[in-house]
């Protein structure tokens, strides 16, 4: 029971990521966004992947996971546009 309240609060936590995916993908701005904050937010979940590793549980490990590639993906997005906006003189 215990690790479906996990799974479930993996789905939550690192899901709730897919919402900035999806602003970054349908505005092509990067308005109100603190790229520090998904910065820091990378780190510590590298961080806490390292010591799900060292103590060798499976559902730390599979939502820093996802968490990481999810954070990646948001902090890609951000230069990605950022970089466009710059170009069309937005910024």
């Amino acid at each position: 029971m215990f690790e479906v309240i996990g799974l479930t609060a993996v789905l939550c936590v690192q899901g709730s990521t897919l919402f900035q995916i999806v602003k970054f993908i349908r505005s092509k701005e990067t308005a109100g966004v603190s790229i520090g904050f998904w910065w820091v937010i990378n780190f510590g979940l590298i961080c806490y992947l390292i010591y799900a590793i060292h103590i060798n549980d499976w559902l730390y490990m599979t939502s820093n996971t996802i968490g990481i590639t999810l954070s990646s993906i948001s902090i890609f997005l951000y230069y990605y546009y950022k970089r466009k906006e710059i170009s069309h003189g937005k910024v």
